[in-house]
């Protein structure tokens, strides 16, 4: 017999010993062969030779074959006549393409063929073990039982699933960039962060990297502007359901002008929930030519027709004081006023603490100057990095890192006055090296030599000293007070309570004990700076076409500089209590006494303000007083104050809270109305980060999309990314290409 003929009696014969195999594996296996035995002797004979099967050469070394009871032990395996072992399940898989694109395919029992004997059991059952032979197992079992068009529907189902994994990816990706205020796009698109940051993740999410691979992987400018959209308009949505859930509200709004010169109005708006906590959320930035009062409130009411709010629920309302804002005839605060009455007006308390420490240090000469000294250094070491080498090398060869502890001078803040101690405090801490830069840089051939001059000598006056600590005195005391007044979780009267604190320690420094530890200062560093000695001065004659009381004379330098700064904190005080005195302020506290004093009060007075309530604020005039009589006998909350009352309020149990529901009306009325507009201009530093000069040209909707996403990123991280990728395929019926969401 031709050795031909031998082989095809010995495939044959296997294909007869394969049909014990189980169904499964028996629908797989390859019967392509046409031609059969006919002589039966002939068969009997060949079955009865054992399979040849390839054998080990001599020789030193140990060599290891193929072992014929493998073929019984493992049904699927198949020797070629290369004599390398196979798959014939993952092979026809292969072949028919069932195989996801996703998956990790190992070549070895497919293509490439193994031939390692010495592992071969063990290799076997790895396989035979392994994610993807049962994957090939069980989808070409179903590939034999289906039609074409249910096998192209399963793969089209595949890729659809792989697309919205995708999809997940790419929606987080977005999250994160704009969370983080960080640019999308670069000079080229490939470049930019989101295509760069996909291409990172795609090795970690192969069903990323294959949709990355489409002709249209929808990573373009369009659709990153669409998700932004989707995301923002989510989060919007929350703010909405929380202020409809609260009620009522309060309006905080600021402009300012973005980089590119447009001018950008900020909303926000304050509430307080059932549990009694604040929040201040930032509604968007809204572009508009005109500042005037008329264009102002008509954005407002845009802004709160678009949320779903009623300008009946206003509560408060918190501007700058700016004429078009604040102005008593046509400002935005009066038109409010007119539309509904219960808004009430508050002149932002950080600005009027601004605007009296500035008129103060503006109104004495001393402490005018000494400012404009601190700004001119700080510039000086701003401008120029030949300029910071120096002062870095002189602050070497002073050794005064441990005492000024990093401190560099810094130019002023042009805003924000009560922020200017710190960089007096960064010249008083580092005296000793700003002289000697300013010595150096004025013997030095810089442009600014002159000014360096000028400076050196000013500072060498121990008068300047002295007016450098006046202002750390003031200034310190109250950048305290106006964080405290910045918080959103302050009340009016611990703010009146807060200033008047301020407004002692300023009185102390009228004091001889003080005045003495400063003068005793500045005769310390005059010494030690070499600084020229404290002198009464030059009387000035007034002119004679003046009449009135001639200048007041000195006998010594120290009565001199008592007297400086007596009339330093007496303006400072004096500028604090005209400004902090506020109608509006004074409804705020009186509903504050009404809870705290409720007990004092006379029948008439109760019933006076119970009348009020009811009429004005709908709170029920006889639970009220129930209410605040339970208050009152169980001793369970802390009447010292306002701020004691409401934490103590919040303390109690659901339940037990819940039998003083008019209370806490009351007690949200008092909270909504804010003190501040520190939230509106926060949003201002992060339109500078978002909008910067590389940006420039960015979209108004795109910019304002992004700025809502990082301001409320806490809401951001919390969004359900299912439903963004829902809003993301029904926006342009992409279910063609993503399905849907509830399928696999």
């Amino acid at each position: 017999m031709s050795s031909g003929k031998q082989k095809k009696l010995t495939a044959w014969f296997s294909r007869q010993h394969e049909k014990s195999v189980p169904q499964l594996v028996d629908s797989c296996a390859d019967s392509s062969f046409s031609s059969i035995p006919e002589d039966a002797q002939e068969i009997q004979r060949v079955c009865s030779e054992p399979v040849k099967l390839p054998k080990a050469t001599s020789g030193n070394k140990r060599i290891f074959v193929f072992q014929q009871h493998w073929l019984t032990e493992f049904k699927w395996l198949e020797l070629n006549s290369d004599e390398r072992a196979f798959c014939k399940i993952c092979q026809q898989t292969m072949q028919s393409g069932l195989f996801l694109e996703s998956m990790n395919i190992q070549e070895r029992f497919i293509s490439e063929g193994f031939i390692k004997w010495k592992d071969g059991l063990r290799k076997f059952r790895a396989h035979q073990r392994s994610k993807q032979h049962c994957f090939a197992v069980t989808k070409l079992a179903a590939f034999k039982s289906k039609s074409i068009i249910s096998v192209n529907h399963e793969n089209l189902l595949n890729k659809q699933h792989e697309a919205r994994i995708a999809l997940r990816s790419m929606f987080t990706s977005a999250i994160f960039l704009a969370t983080q205020g960080l640019p999308f796009l670069g000079d080229i698109f490939k470049k930019g962060n989101y295509f760069q940051l996909l291409t990172l993740r795609s090795s970690d999410v192969p069903e990323l990297m294959h949709f990355m691979r489409r002709s249209k992987p929808l990573t373009c400018s369009d659709i990153q502007n669409e998700m932004i959209k989707i995301i923002s308009l989510a989060i919007s949505r929350k703010i909405q359901a929380r202020l409809n859930e609260n009620k009522e509200f309060s309006i905080i709004v600021d402009e300012t002008t973005d980089i590119s010169g447009r001018e950008q109005v900020s909303l926000c708006v304050r509430s307080v929930s059932s549990d009694l906590n604040v929040s201040e959320d930032f509604l968007g930035f809204y572009q508009t030519d005109s500042k005037k009062s008329n264009t102002l409130v008509a954005i407002i009411k845009d802004v709160l027709i678009r949320f779903g709010l009623e300008i009946t629920n206003i509560r408060g309302q918190c501007f700058d004081g700016a004429a078009n804002m604040s102005g008593m005839h046509h400002g935005v605060a009066k038109q409010m006023l007119e539309m509904e009455p219960r808004a009430l007006f508050v002149h932002c308390y950080a600005h009027r603490l601004n605007l009296a420490i500035q008129d103060s240090v503006r109104s004495i000469t001393l402490l005018r100057d000494g400012l404009s000294h601190v700004h001119e250094i700080g510039v000086m070491l701003k401008g120029s990095a030949k300029r910071l080498s120096i002062y870095e090398a002189v602050k070497q060869q002073f050794h005064e890192e441990e005492s000024s502890k990093g401190i560099k001078p810094q130019p002023l803040c042009e805003t924000r006055w009560t922020v200017r101690g710190r960089n007096v405090t960064a010249i008083i801490k580092n005296y000793a090296t700003i002289l000697e830069f300013l010595r150096n840089l004025g013997e030095s051939n810089d442009k600014v030599a002159v000014k360096a001059n000028g400076l050196f000598s000013q500072l060498l006056k121990a008068e300047t000293y002295f007016g450098l600590l006046i202002l750390q005195s003031l200034l310190l005391p109250t950048e305290n007070l106006s964080k405290v007044i910045q918080s959103k979780q302050s009340t009016v009267s611990g703010i009146i309570k807060a200033a008047a604190e301020t407004i002692s320690i300023l009185e102390s420094y009228k004091l001889t004990d003080n005045f003495s530890q400063i003068w005793n200062s500045v005769h310390d560093a005059a010494k030690k700076f070499e600084l020229e000695t404290p002198s009464v001065g030059r009387i000035r004659k007034a002119p004679k076409r003046f009449s009135g009381q001639s200048p007041k004379c000195f006998n010594t330098p120290e009565e001199k500089y008592r007297s400086l700064m007596i009339e330093s904190a007496s303006v400072v005080i004096t500028e604090m209590k005209r400004r902090f005195d506020q109608e509006s302020i004074k409804v705020i506290q009186q509903f504050e006494n009404i809870l705290l004093n409720w007990k004092l009060l006379t029948s008439q007075d109760r019933t006076k303000h119970l009348n009020m309530l009811s009429e004005n604020y709908g709170i029920d005039p006889e639970q009220f007083d129930l209410q605040m009589k339970m208050i009152y006998n169980t001793n369970r909350i802390d009447v010292s104050n306002i701020l004691s009352f409401i934490e103590s309020f919040k303390s109690l149990e659901p339940g037990i809270r819940g039998l003083f529901s008019e209370v806490q009306k009351f007690l949200k009325l008092i909270m909504v109305v804010p003190i501040s507009s520190a939230t509106a201009e926060r949003t201002f530093s992060i339109l500078r980060r978002i909008k910067d000069y590389l940006r420039s040209t960015m979209a108004q909707g795109r910019l304002n999309h992004c700025c809502i996403i990082q301001c409320l990123a806490d809401l951001a991280k919390e969004l359900n990314i299912q439903d963004l990728m829902e809003d993301f395929i029904n926006n342009a019926n992409r279910k063609l290409i993503f399905g849907n969401l509830e399928t696999k």
